[in-house]
């Protein structure tokens, strides 16, 4: 049986992933049990849970995913963040899986940054309410915050691929413009048999980075002189 994880860091396209994969009958990915989120509690009431809230305790956390993701008898997979992966200190328990894949989705970090952003301002996070998301109002960019965040995230980002060896990366610019032929690669490499036609994705909120950020030119500008890469991808 193909066990998995789908990571990536917050506003990557992890979530959109997890639903599409859900679209097929023979495979079941769970969302972020590791999180404090309403979703997570309701869907398995565990006994690492106390008074609503995981208990901070690495073995309690891989005995859960032993118990309910890696032990099972089913294609089963799991969505966790590289964030999680950290806070619960659970990278070296991943890297012991025999044969676990990884699928790992990764974004410009500045469009990330945004999305997050404007995301915890609006409370919106399903990939079904970016009509709401376009209409939030422009933010102001703490440049050095977006350059603390982007470098933690990087540094986590390159430890948890050479770890976890066995993954395939996705662009999250492919997974939006070529939905259907990179999730037949997912598929494929889940070696999971995929004769689903699967609808074309729905327009996701696609911001307009000038008009986003009230401080545009001065990001621009910063980017520019250390960091040009980031926008050359601002999907």
């Amino acid at each position: 049986m193909t066990k998995f994880i789908i990571t990536g860091n917050d506003r990557s396209g992890v979530t959109l992933l997890k639903e599409s994969i859900n679209n097929h009958s023979d495979i079941i990915c769970f969302p972020e049990l590791l999180s404090m989120n309403e979703e997570s509690r309701i869907i398995h009431n565990h006994k690492c849970f106390k008074n609503g809230k995981w208990l901070k305790n690495k073995n309690n956390v891989i005995e859960y995913l032993k118990e309910n993701i890696f032990d099972t008898l089913y294609n089963t997979g799991i969505k966790i963040t590289i964030k999680q992966i950290f806070k619960w200190n659970i990278l070296e328990y991943l890297s012991n899986i025999p044969d676990l894949k990884i699928i790992f989705v990764k974004r410009n970090y500045l469009a990330s940054y945004i999305s997050l952003i404007k995301s915890n301002n609006n409370k919106i996070w399903s990939v079904s309410d970016h009509t709401s998301m376009s209409k939030s109002q422009p933010v102001e960019l703490d440049i050095d915050n977006f350059l603390s965040y982007m470098k933690t995230f990087n540094t986590m980002e390159n430890i948890v691929i050479q770890e976890l060896s066995n993954n395939y990366i996705i662009l999250y610019r492919d997974l939006i413009e070529n939905y259907n032929k990179i999730m037949h690669k997912v598929f494929d490499f889940l070696m999971i048999p995929s004769t689903l036609k699967f609808p074309p994705t729905k327009l996701l909120y696609n911001f307009n980075i000038k008009e986003d950020i009230l401080n545009w030119k001065d990001v621009k500008k910063k980017m520019k002189d250390y960091y040009p890469e980031l926008l050359e991808d601002l999907f």
